[in-house]
C-alpha cells in the first residue's frame, strides 16, 4: 500500500474510533451518571493559544489542587492571544460542551436566548436592560453544516458573538467575548476556524 494511502487509512481509523488525530484536543460533556457522554475534538485556531498551555501550563495542572478548575477544563477550553493573555480588556475565545437531557434542549435559538439570560443573571443587575440578541452572520461550518453567529450586546457587561452546535445529545457553545463588540468583530475568522475544526463523536 502506498505510504500516502496508509497514512490516510490510519487517520480514518482514528476518526472512526473517536481518537484525536495530530493537532486535535478533546473535551467531553458530563452526563447525569457522571460518565463522559461523548467526545468533542477541536483544533486551536490561528492567532490563538490554549489558556492552559500559556497561562497555566499543563504540567502544573497535573498537580494543581483545584477540582473545579480541572472539571471545567475537562469540558471547556478558553483561548487567549499572545499580545493580550489576561485582564478584563483582553478578547477571549472559548469552546464549551454540555450534555442535553431532552429533545426540547436541541432548539438552537432557545439555547442562545438561555445563554443571554444567564449573562444577565450572573453578571448584571435585574435593573439593567436585557441583553440584545441578534443574528450577526451565517457560514459554512463544515463538517457541522450551516452555522449561525449570534451577537449579544450587553449595556453593563461584555458583548459576545456566539455559535451553537447540536449533534445528538451533545451541545457545543463557541463564543468570542470582549467589553465591546467592536474589539472582536475582526476576530470572527478565528471563531469560524474553531467551529470548522469541531468533531463530535457520540456514544
Amino acid at each position: 500500500m502506498p505510504r500516502a494511502n496508509a497514512v490516510l487509512l490510519g487517520l480514518l481509523v482514528l476518526l472512526s474510533a473517536g481518537t484525536a488525530v495530530p493537532g486535535e484536543f478533546r473535551i467531553s460533556p458530563i452526563s447525569p451518571s457522571n460518565d463522559p457522554a461523548s467526545k468533542v475534538f477541536y483544533s486551536t485556531p490561528a492567532g490563538w493559544e490554549r489558556w492552559q498551555d500559556k497561562v497555566l501550563p499543563v504540567e502544573k495542572l497535573d498537580t494543581f489542587n483545584d477540582r473545579k478548575l480541572r472539571a471545567y477544563l475537562s469540558m471547556a477550553c478558553p483561548f487567549v492571544q499572545p499580545e493580550c493573555r489576561s485582564g478584563p480588556a483582553c478578547p477571549k475565545l472559548e469552546i464549551r460542551t454540555y450534555h442535553l437531557e431532552s429533545w426540547n434542549a436541541r432548539d438552537v435559538p432557545k439555547n442562545v436566548q438561555q445563554f443571554a439570560e444567564a449573562l444577565q443573571h450572573d453578571h448584571m443587575s435585574h435593573k439593567d436592560p436585557k441583553p440584545a440578541v441578534y443574528l450577526a452572520d451565517t457560514f459554512d461550518g463544515s463538517p457541522n453544516g450551516t452555522v449561525s453567529v449570534w451577537g449579544i450586546r450587553c449595556v453593563t457587561y461584555d458583548d459576545y458573538f456566539l455559535t451553537v452546535i447540536v449533534q445528538g445529545d451533545t451541545l457545543v457553545d463557541i463564543y468570542l467575548q470582549a467589553p465591546d463588540a467592536a474589539q472582536i468583530e475582526s476576530k470572527l475568522n478565528g471563531l469560524k476556524e474553531l467551529v470548522r475544526s469541531v468533531r463530535i463523536v457520540n456514544h
